[in-house]
Order: structure tokens, then C-alpha cells, then sequence
């Protein structure tokens, strides 16, 4: 797997200042994880229904990470919510 683009270091947008979205991505989960092929989603892709981590979520000023087995929506004000799963 390259290790060139990486969540910490890549900040999301592409040469022509794009997004990502619809991608994935390698990002690094720590030792218990290590890097993974992380999906990349746009922010207004998320809606109510729960998308399981791991995930890149990418909007104009900001990038959220879920990391594995967290549960990644939208609430009723429009609010990312992430649950995680601590056992995960």
C-alpha cells in the first residue's frame, strides 16, 4: 500500500482544489489498526443512515475521521455524530 497520501499530512484537495470524495485513502489507525484503504465521502454524501468506519469525510473547511467500528451520521440539525465502538 503507498504511503503518500495519509489523512495527518494530505488535507484532502486535489491539484485542482477538488475534493477526494468518492475515493479512498491510506490512513494510519495506530498500531492496532495500521493503515487501511479508508473510503472518502463528501460531507453532504451523509445522512441519517449510519455508515460504518473507517471513513474520511471531507467538506470545504474540514475533514473528519472515523476510525474502525465507529458508526458515522447526521443528525436532525445537520451535526456529524460518530459513535464509536471502544471495544473496536
Amino acid at each position: 500500500m503507498e504511503e503518500t497520501d495519509t489523512v495527518s499530512g494530505a488535507g484532502g484537495a486535489d491539484a485542482d482544489g477538488g475534493s477526494d470524495a468518492g475515493s479512498t485513502r491510506a490512513a494510519y489507525f495506530g498500531a492496532t489498526h495500521g493503515w487501511i484503504d479508508t473510503p472518502v465521502l463528501a460531507r453532504t454524501d451523509l445522512d441519517e443512515t449510519p455508515r460504518a468506519g473507517p471513513l474520511v469525510v471531507e467538506e470545504y473547511d474540514a475533514t473528519v475521521v472515523a476510525p474502525p467500528g465507529a458508526s458515522v451520521f447526521v443528525d436532525a440539525w445537520n451535526n456529524i455524530r460518530i459513535d464509536v465502538d471502544p471495544s473496536a
